[in-house]
């Protein structure tokens, strides 16, 4: 947690070492209300760091926990945070998708999901795959009315395939989770 002087950040503590657990958090389930606090405080204290050089890192190790968050809480300013931190080369349909689906337009939601990865071309492929991409494209097809979309992309996640997002990945709870989900679109 805490930051050697030789980092020339200015920093006593490391902001990732108090987002990354709240992260987990918000991943299991943990109500964000209860995170507010913490989790503001940590993402302004990256805010704080400069947006280029060594500080840029911090940035980029931030976007598991700042992703879990969205799916967590769908709230926009999260999401706009992911965006500029993600930098333009990384596209996330599902996020759109699902920022689509809070503004109720299924239509835009629904061609978004047209261009995610089919879950058998993904099996076939035996590639690594980011877990909580998953987890957002399977709650965009559930959200559309297409449970057996939504059961495919949770049948693609197998832990041998899941690639960590970042240095330390707050998104595993995410997995197990993702058995309660299947059961209850099985229902």
């Amino acid at each position: 947690r805490v930051m050697p002087a030789t980092s020339g950040l200015g920093l006593q503590d490391d902001p990732l070492a108090r987002l990354w657990p709240i992260g987990v958090r918000l991943a299991a389930g943990v109500p964000a209300r209860q995170l507010a606090g913490p989790f503001a405080s940590s993402i302004a204290s990256i805010e704080r760091l400069p947006a280029t050089g060594p500080a840029a890192y911090y940035r980029r190790q931030a976007m598991p926990a700042l992703y879990v968050a969205y799916l967590a809480t769908h709230d926009a300013r999260t999401l706009s945070l992911l965006r500029k931190w993600r930098g333009p080369q990384l596209l996330h349909a599902e996020l759109d998708a699902l920022e689509a689906l809070d503004a109720r337009d299924t239509a835009k939601a629904a061609r978004l999901a047209k261009t995610f990865p089919s879950a058998d071309s993904m099996r076939a492929a035996h590639s690594m795959l980011g877990l909580p991409r998953w987890i957002a494209r399977a709650k965009v097809y559930e959200a559309l009315g297409d449970p057996r979309s939504a059961l495919a992309a949770y049948a693609v996640l197998d832990p041998k395939q899941l690639s960590p997002m970042g240095q330390a990945d707050p998104s595993w709870p995410l997995y197990v989770r993702s058995f309660l989900w299947r059961g209850q679109l099985f229902e």
